[in-house]
């Protein structure tokens, strides 16, 4: 599948490349950010997924979050891929809110909609995205395929562990590591989580228990398991108690004695890319170790 370079912009050593591409599992247009730094011309490299958080776009994290410095010092590329499809037709029925940022456009939740044709999300960042920029002119020196790691913050925290966890269970291509700040780690018992099932899924919460970080983890299969998960957190967070349910995540991992999952509390730091910003270099450093950079 073939990428449309909108724009190519010189940023730290590497290159930035804003591209869009048309999209099968959606049904649409989608644009995407990569991050291409230099060492990729000295031979094929590991890739990091950022995946966003509430009403974002590519840019988001692109412009605020810094990740290019450290992919320049460890050799990986980064992939930030969109929220949602954008510019959707709507169903009669479908009863969007377009003033409710929680759901929609900028909120996909990274599932497959059985209510929604565009909104399979799940189909398209674990398999169409990897699958079509790995066979593009880029495929030549970055590996999208294998070699790769997930990060996400708050929405994209959820989606990272979920496809994390389900790559450990074969369910798609598995990732090497897996981190997320501020994760919404319990989406089945939190408002944006179970609104966002109601909305996307027909048998509602019930159908969402699938992509709970929380509930998958504390499933008999990843009972004594090893993983590679890194969490961080702030206390400060405004969503800490109502909607990220960062203990309940902690006690799932406690109580199956799993081992390989960080989860830190950092003081006073909100939901912000502030936070995430300063804590960039301590989990791109962790998925360097993991792929095998450092």
């Amino acid at each position: 599948m073939s990428f449309n370079i909108i724009k190519e912009i010189s940023v730290c050593k590497g290159k930035l490349y804003k591209l869009t591409h048309e999209s099968t599992a959606v049904k649409g247009t989608m644009s995407l950010n990569l991050y291409v730094p230099s060492t990729a011309s000295k031979g094929k490299i590991p890739t990091i997924y950022y995946l966003s958080g509430l009403t974002c776009t590519p840019d988001n994290c692109t412009e605020k979050g810094f990740i290019q410095f450290q992919a320049d010092k460890f050799g990986f590329a980064v992939v930030y891929p969109d929220t949602s499809p954008r510019n959707v037709t709507w169903p009669e029925k479908a009863n969007v809110d377009t003033n409710n940022w929680a759901l929609g456009e900028g909120a996909g939740f990274y599932l497959n909609s059985d209510k929604f044709e565009n909104f399979k999300m799940f189909d398209y960042i674990c398999k169409e995205l990897p699958e079509s920029l790995s066979e593009s002119e880029f495929g030549k020196t970055i590996d999208f395929t294998e070699r790769k790691s997930v990060m996400g913050h708050s929405m994209g925290g959820m989606g990272a562990l979920a496809f994390y966890l389900k790559g450990i269970t074969n369910e798609i291509s598995p990732y090497v590591s897996c981190s997320a700040f501020a994760p919404v780690a319990n989406p089945t018992d939190c408002p944006w989580g179970v609104d966002a099932f109601n909305f996307y899924f027909k048998d509602g919460v019930k159908a969402g228990e699938s992509l709970d970080p929380t509930l998958i983890i504390k499933s008999d299969a990843f009972k004594g398991k090893k993983l590679d998960i890194l969490v961080t957190t702030g206390n400060s967070d405004p969503f800490f108690k109502s909607q990220l349910r960062t203990e309940k995540f902690i006690r799932a991992v406690e109580d199956n004695n799993i081992e390989g999952v960080s989860v830190n509390i950092e003081d006073g730091f909100d939901h912000s890319y502030f936070f995430v910003s300063t804590f960039v270099p301590q989990h791109c450093a962790f998925h360097a170790q993991k792929l095998g950079l450092i």
